[in-house]
């Protein structure tokens, strides 16, 4: 059973305006001056990608970089026992 308006839930982001959207008596348009429907934001947020892009990847080769737990779990336990050669015990 179709709904009476035939309206679908709107995604959270897209580019291009739908059919509901067409004209100033479009739900979820932008009416009054200073407003930004979300067809807009969405194209001012894709604007953004390329910069998101290259900070994923500069992220992502820190991390690969970075010493896996077990090297670092490794170089703490060496840590821990060239303490313990050298520590004094106190009664």
């Amino acid at each position: 059973m179709a709904s009476a308006g035939g309206s679908q839930a709107l995604p959270t982001f897209q580019l291009s305006y739908p059919p509901g959207l067409q004209g100033i008596d479009a739900a979820n348009s932008a009416i009054e001056k200073g407003e930004i429907d979300f067809v807009t934001r969405s194209r001012i947020e894709a604007l953004g990608f390329p910069q998101g892009v290259k900070e994923f990847k500069v992220d992502d080769a820190r991390r690969r970089a970075a010493p896996s737990k077990a090297e670092r779990g490794e170089k703490e336990q060496q840590r821990i026992d060239d303490y313990a050669k050298t520590a004094q015990i106190l009664p």
